[in-house]
């Protein structure tokens, strides 16, 4: 038996903060459509261990961000918390809640606040008892999200998969979570309005349909953008996507069953992700006209970065490696939510799902903190923003194309440790 509480709080920014996602932006925020929240679910398994699911409507946190938050979170706890998963939708029309390059200032005032009110919330729901509750769990399909770099012949996933918690006694929903992988930027960078985008939408349409809270888990978009509306300034058009991905989840409901949970495991793996290495200062150099070529930036924006990146390759210092953790949340033997810190491509949220084998698995990209972009082999051959330049804006360096067998490796492992546990107690 699963019991489960609930607690959200409002993070949304006062007018005039600066928002996140697009580098065209040029004004702070001029008003809001709709409010960002946080919102958490504190479940407890039948050995009395409780984890914490939560998703907040912001683009991203950093590394340091999610421990500090996971840290403030598991010590004032009143009970002890057996593992975090923090989702973030990536909205691009948030707060500036990571360090992106020209991208929006991020406000210290603003992320202590956010941060206070993330781990008060977090703390409340684990603080409750809880209702005890029963999973089920149900599959449709949207058409809103399209590879943006192969079109319709690309890559992606489709599914909408949902996780109802209904209440034991009441028959009552408590929670709704939806997973769905598509990027949140129906609104562009010529709207300066708060908004969550089409999945604060999508979490009211699921709300208004069942009478209970909705939770987001954005998935494997990294290449995957808004069929219909991207980039628009009307809040209707995020409106209109996020009701039809959300009627597709209410479709889910309609099919979903029992997957019977008693027990809740928390496993990690640290994957080592291959840094390219570049062959010369050069190379460094010509990397800041290809960025002025291809966007128009101005190379002096990234010029500090190129030094720095100089003189580590001059002292024999320039990374390797970056270090990934990668976490699972095994419900039960036939359910499992993999949280992914960075923008996960198509591709490979695809193939992670199949190393689970007969286990239901959701992909929480932007989770847990972020690395970036994590693109798929052929991205590297094809070349473009999200293999060769991304990294400029979230000051990481560029990653080799065997990224994409590193991430497969290490959820393999994952996966093999996850099996043989659930093997191990079923023995």
């Amino acid at each position: 038996m699963i019991n489960l509480a609930y607690a959200e709080a409002d993070i949304t920014p006062e007018n005039g903060e600066d928002l996140c996602g697009f580098t065209l932006r040029s004004k702070g925020s001029h008003g809001i459509h709709d409010r960002l929240k946080v919102k958490w679910l504190a479940l407890s398994d039948a050995a009395d261990k409780t984890f914490l699911l939560g998703s907040a409507d912001i683009i991203s946190v950093s590394r340091n961000t999610f421990n500090a938050l996971q840290a403030g979170i598991t010590s004032s706890a009143d009970i002890p918390i057996a593992g975090v998963g923090f989702a973030t939708s990536h909205t691009h029309s948030g707060p500036v809640t990571v360090t992106l390059r020209n991208c929006g200032k991020l406000n210290r005032s603003y992320m202590d606040r956010m941060k206070q009110q993330i781990q008060q919330a977090a703390t409340s729901a684990a603080g409750e008892k809880g209702d005890p509750v029963k999973l089920l769990v149900g599959h449709s399909t949207s058409d809103e999200g399209i590879n943006r770099r192969q079109g319709e012949s690309g890559p992606i996933d489709r599914t909408v998969t949902v996780i109802s918690f209904v209440d034991q006694k009441t028959r009552k929903s408590k929670a709704t979570l939806v997973n769905f992988a598509c990027h949140p930027v129906v609104l562009g960078h010529i709207s300066n309005h708060v908004s969550a985008d089409y999945p604060g939408y999508l979490q009211q349409y699921v709300e208004e349909h069942t009478g209970a809270p909705c939770i987001f888990i954005n998935g494997a978009c990294g290449d995957v953008n808004p069929r219909h509306g991207d980039h628009s300034a009307d809040p209707n058009d995020a409106r209109k996507i996020g009701h039809s991905v959300g009627a597709s989840a209410i479709n889910a409901l309609q099919n979903a069953v029992e997957v019977p949970v008693d027990q809740i495991q928390w496993y990690t793996r640290t994957v080592q992700l291959p840094v390219y290495q570049p062959k010369s200062e050069a190379e460094l150099e010509d990397r800041l006209d290809m960025i002025h070529k291809c966007f128009g930036l101005d190379r002096n924006l990234f010029a500090d970065r190129v030094q720095r990146d100089k003189r580590l390759l001059a002292d024999g210092r320039y990374p390797e490696t970056v270090a990934l953790q990668l976490s699972f949340m095994a419900l039960g033997s036939a359910l499992g939510i993999l949280f992914v810190p960075g923008e996960l491509f198509a591709s490979l949220g695809l193939k992670f799902k199949e190393l689970f084998a007969s286990r239901q698995v959701i992909i929480s990209a932007f989770s847990n903190g972020s690395v970036g972009y994590l693109p798929d082999r052929k991205a590297y051959a094809d070349g473009g923003y999200e293999p060769h330049f991304a990294n400029f804006f979230y000051d990481f360096p560029q990653f080799d194309p065997s990224l994409e067998d590193a991430l497969l490796d290490g959820v393999a492992a994952l996966a093999k440790t996850v099996n043989h546990a659930e093997a191990m107690k079923s023995a």
